[in-house]
Parts: C-alpha cells; structure tokens; sequence
C-alpha cells in the first residue's frame, strides 16, 4: 500500500512538474523584447506577415478587410504562429506607455454599412487625375449622421467631406501592426507610438467610431496644415457637435497624440433639436 502511494505520489509529482514547465514556456512566450525583436522573433512576425499577406490582399481588392475577423487572420497560421501574433493583442500598454483608454472591440452583430465609389483628386499623380478610396465601413447610426452632417456642410458652404478610414476591426488592426513593425525595425515601443494596439483604436470601437476625414481635392492627414485650413475643418468646428461628431486629439491633448484636424470621432448627438 505504501509503495503504491509512493509510485501514485512520483506519478503526480512528474505530472505537475510537466504542468508548470508547459506554464513556463506559456509565460515566456507571453512577452518579447519591446526595444526589439530577437532574430527568432523577427523569423517568426516575417512568416506571420508571408502568410497573411495575400489574404489581407485578396480583401483588399474585394473591399472586405477592414471587416477581417480573428478566426480568418489565425486560420493560415500554425499553432505557434496564432500564439506569437496573439503577444500583440495582449500587450502591455502602460509597458509601452499608451496614454490613450481602452476603447474595446465591436459587439457582436453590429451593423456596418460599405461607403464605395469615394472619388477624389489624386495628389499624387500629376495633372488632374482622381482616385477612387477603397471601400470603407461605419456603423449604421454612424453613417447617418455622417451623411446628414455632409448634407448640412453642402448646404452651408458647398462642400463636403469623404470618409478616408472609418471602421477597422480589432483583427485587422492586429494585423496593421504587425504589419508596421517591419517598418520601424521591429521595435514594439516606436510602432505603438504611430499605430494603435488593438482595443485601443476608436477606429475599431463602434461606440466611439472614428473617422479619418478627406476633402475632395485630396487634403488629408498627409498634410495636417492645409486640413486645417480648410473651409470643410472651421465648418467642422462649428457645427460637427450637432452631429455627434467630436475632435478627437486637438491641440495641448492630455492623451499626448498630436494634434490631428481630420480625426473625428462619434459621440452621440447631444442637442436633440437639430432635425436634418
């Protein structure tokens, strides 16, 4: 009886040491150099970014990324590949020092309309040429105000604006990061000072639906200046609160981003007299 104990006990014993090793190399993986990626690391976003990057091409070209879910960026990926792309869902962002508030990801059944056709000057292109923005997405009660706001505009002063990037789930942004880290030489610190970790992106938080504004000569966040100085900005100004439309990071922010005239946000219309 006391030798069964003794064989029961070496059994456990093993098996609970095999639990906290399998735990241990979970914890390890759960982090990684935020100055850097280690060389394995790099190996491992580069065959993460060959691997997905047809996909979120053949979306591209369909109108259809920024509607990317978790289970269709993860299904190409192997099981280590889904873990290490996982690491930048769960990031640190006090690590990283991210001032911005979790905003969150859309509920599920959230009702998103496309906005196709967007025609605009190509800036640059030389001579007169336009382009056409990829398919962009709100959510409904977004895009209704959206449109009436533009309506107001188009009344008012004649002109309008265009959605330049609007809804971008948190799967596609995940994927934008990972994306951009190659371009700031792997380092997680810099990338997350220009491209929100998911969750924390407005773009992706219906209740506080972003959007990157344009004008039809193709003004936009490319040139901060000239955005300001436009009719369509000093219009928004005035009169984007009635819409449920707030400046997101305005001059002196205490949130530290840089002053970004084209990124509005939906708050929710809080003067309910305003009939369009």
């Amino acid at each position: 009886m006391v030798r069964h104990d003794q064989k029961m006990h070496r059994k456990f014993t093993s098996i609970f040491l095999v639990v906290i090793l399998l735990l241990g190399i979970g914890i390890a993986r759960a982090e990684v150099n935020l100055d850097r990626l280690s060389q394995e690391d790099i190996q491992k976003e580069e065959a993460v970014l060959a691997k997905l990057e047809p996909l979120v091409k053949e979306r591209l070209a369909k109108g259809t990324a920024p509607l990317l879910t978790f289970d269709e960026i993860y299904q190409p990926l192997n099981e280590e590949e889904r873990e290490f792309l996982k690491i930048f869902l769960n990031l640190d962002a006090k690590k990283l020092g991210v001032v911005l508030p979790y905003r969150g990801f859309a509920r599920p059944g959230t009702k998103f309309i496309p906005i196709k056709g967007q025609r605009i000057k190509d800036v640059k292109a030389e001579g007169n040429k336009t382009k056409i923005i990829g398919c962009q997405y709100l959510p409904d009660n977004v895009y209704r105000q959206y449109r009436k706001m533009n309506k107001a505009m188009r009344r008012d002063i004649h002109r309008t604006l265009f959605v330049d990037s609007g809804y971008r789930s948190a799967a596609y942004q995940l994927y934008l990061f990972a994306f951009y880290l190659r371009k700031h030489d792997y380092s997680v610190r810099e990338t997350a000072k220009l491209v929100a970790i998911a969750g924390y992106s407005e773009h992706g938080a219906p209740d506080w639906q972003a959007i990157d504004f344009v004008n039809i000569d193709g003004v936009n966040e490319d040139n901060p200046g000239a955005f300001e100085n436009l009719a369509e900005y000093k219009w928004l100004m005035k009169h984007a609160a009635e819409y449920g439309f707030a400046l997101s990071y305005p001059r002196n922010n205490p949130s530290g981003i840089s002053f970004e005239p084209w990124h509005w946000r939906y708050e929710g219309v809080k003067n309910k007299m305003v009939v369009n």
